[in-house]
């Protein structure tokens, strides 16, 4: 466990969550918290992200019980990965990777959470928008099972789209249901391992992201297989 000073932790009368977005608003960075179920394409899509911006433009923390094997391959396209070791990721969690991160560098941070059935979609994390994530391969009817999730999600992103022809997946009935449930949410359809299918994506982070000054990039040398926040 990492042990930060008071002046990095604040105070109590403030909630951990509306500290994290403090810091990264001041930082010029944007928060996007990314959740669903397993194998859903979340780390896909920061991976593709993160390559279309370029220059290490992401940085991402990874809370599951398993988070060393996504954060490891992350690390070849985002300027600062912080892997916490957890079955439940915790405000607390996100609020210490933040304090050991560069906050000149941030860019767009990213928070990939495990499974949403162990993460209540509640819980704040500090971040300025929550996307969900889904997949073709989950089935047509994820979106109407999960819609807590739907209706606290700035973005909707239905993935694997390449699959479509493969798998019994109704589009029309998916879209219906985010419609239903989230009537403002954008829904965004994209296949993340192709270039050409990120486009709308792109387009939304960037009119998400808050103008900020570029600076060289460079590795923040934090060796973050090594932490675990119990």
């Amino acid at each position: 466990m990492v042990t930060l000073d008071e002046q990095v932790i604040g105070t109590a009368k403030e909630p951990a969550a509306a500290r994290v977005r403090k810091t990264l608003t001041k930082a010029g960075a944007l928060g996007v918290l990314l959740s669903g179920f397993p194998g859903s394409g979340k780390s896909a899509l920061i991976e593709a992200t993160a390559r279309e911006l370029g220059a290490g433009q992401c940085s991402v923390i990874i809370g599951s019980f398993d988070s060393t094997r996504d954060a490891e391959k992350l690390q070849s396209c985002c300027r600062q990965v912080a892997a916490v070791n957890t079955p439940r990721l915790e405000t607390r969690h996100v609020e210490e990777a933040v304090a050991w991160m560069d906050l000149n560098e941030l860019g767009v941070l990213f928070i990939e959470t495990g499974s949403i059935a162990s993460v209540p979609v509640a819980v704040d994390f500090g971040q300025h928008h929550r996307v969900g994530v889904f997949s073709v391969c989950g089935g047509d009817d994820k979106a109407s099972q999960c819609p807590s999730l739907v209706r606290q999600s700035s973005a909707i992103v239905l993935g694997k789209l390449d699959l479509l022809e493969h798998v019994p997946f109704n589009l029309e009935t998916f879209r219906e249901d985010v419609r239903r449930l989230n009537p403002t949410a954008d829904l965004i359809e994209l296949t993340a391992l192709r270039q050409q299918s990120l486009e709308n994506w792109m387009s939304w982070i960037a009119a998400k992201r808050q103008p900020r000054k570029e600076s060289p990039a460079k590795r923040f040398d934090w060796e973050h297989s090594e932490w675990f926040f119990g």
